[in-house]
Formats: C-alpha cells, sequence, structure tokens
C-alpha cells in the first residue's frame, strides 16, 4: 500500500518505501515535495478543495479518482484516498494519502507525448462529445456540417487509438486531456495547440 504523510500545505513529510517507488522517487527525495507536483494539472482543481474540506474539518475522509504523475514525467491512473489526521486538540494536523493504480493500467504514459495533441476545433468537438451533444448539436454550434463533425470525431479516435464516442471520452479523462471534475467537460489548456 502506497501511504504518505502530508502537511497541511500539502507538503510530503514522511512517506512509506511503496509510495516514493511509484512516484518514482527515493525514498529521501519524495519528502519535502509538494504533493500538487505530483499529480496531472487538470486535476489540481478538483482535488484542491477535497484537501481544504480535510483541512478545515468539513469531512473526514475522501476518495476520488486520480492521474498522477511520476518523476520523469510518466503518468497513472488510480485512486486517492485523504484521511485527515488530528492533532492534540481536536484539529486536523496533517493528512495520510492512500495511492491505489489502477491494475488496468497499461505502461506508463509520458505526459509530454500528450501535449499540444488537438488543434481548438478538435479540443471544442471533444468537449462537446464528452457533454453529450449529437452530431446535429455540434454541427450547428460549430457551423459546421454533420460529416465534418463526424470526420473530426473519427480524427480524435484515430489519434487516442478508441473504437468509438464512449471510449474516447473515458480516455480523454485517463489521460488528463479533458479536466476532472468540471462540468461543462473542458480540454485541459496543456493539450491544445
Amino acid at each position: 500500500m502506497s501511504i504518505a504523510n502530508l502537511a497541511l500545505d500539502l507538503r510530503v513529510l514522511a512517506a512509506n518505501k511503496c509510495f516514493s517507488q511509484q512516484f518514482g522517487w527515493s525514498q529521501r527525495d519524495v519528502v519535502g515535495q509538494n504533493f500538487r507536483d505530483l499529480l496531472h494539472p487538470g486535476m489540481l482543481s478538483r482535488i484542491e478543495s477535497q484537501f481544504t474540506s480535510l483541512a478545515v474539518g468539513e469531512r473526514p475522509r475522501f476518495v476520488e479518482q486520480m492521474v498522477a504523475v511520476r518523476a520523469k514525467q510518466r503518468m497513472f491512473v488510480g485512486e486517492l484516498t485523504g484521511i485527515a489526521v488530528a492533532d492534540g486538540v481536536g484539529m486536523a494536523g496533517s493528512i495520510m494519502v492512500l495511492v491505489k493504480p489502477d491494475k488496468a493500467e497499461q505502461e506508463p504514459r509520458s505526459v509530454g507525448q500528450s501535449k499540444k495533441l488537438l488543434n481548438p476545433l478538435h479540443a471544442r468537438i471533444l468537449e462537446g462529445v464528452a457533454k453529450g451533444d449529437s452530431t446535429v448539436q455540434l454541427a450547428e454550434k460549430l457551423l459546421l456540417s454533420s460529416s465534418a463533425v463526424e470526420y473530426y470525431v473519427a480524427t480524435l479516435m484515430r489519434k487516442l487509438k478508441v473504437p468509438n464516442r464512449p471510449a474516447l471520452v473515458s480516455k480523454s479523462y485517463s489521460t488528463g486531456i479533458l479536466g476532472i471534475g468540471q462540468w461543462p467537460p473542458k480540454v485541459t489548456t496543456e493539450f491544445v495547440k
């Protein structure tokens, strides 16, 4: 089990060997790292609010899906559990995190491989597909023909190597292309040319 203890400002105070190996750091070098830097940028707003809730005592724990970044810019998907650890007077003194990588996760992907993958039109189409817009709705919004929208969706599916629209949306979230915890869905700016 990958476990670390974080200060309320999310610096790593201590981590077990499994945690440091999971993120590609030595046990000594991971101490002092900011946990935010270990997460994919598309996740930060949602995870930050969860940690804030723990720190101010609004909740004792949370469980979230996460996309994390290893030391050499390699990503993995998993489950993050945060637990408030009380100090001597009953306030949150630190936060314990448990990281459980997804068993189905394939070889870690390079963050750099994914950057600047989409042009602005592809990004708007992906956001519409993730929102549930039909081909006709997307065509009307983007002032395109239905066949042009279908062409762009097919191009996105080829780029991400998926067979259909649901898989396109799922892979976009799991790779961090679509920001987690946002509605309507929004492509992370670092993936747009």
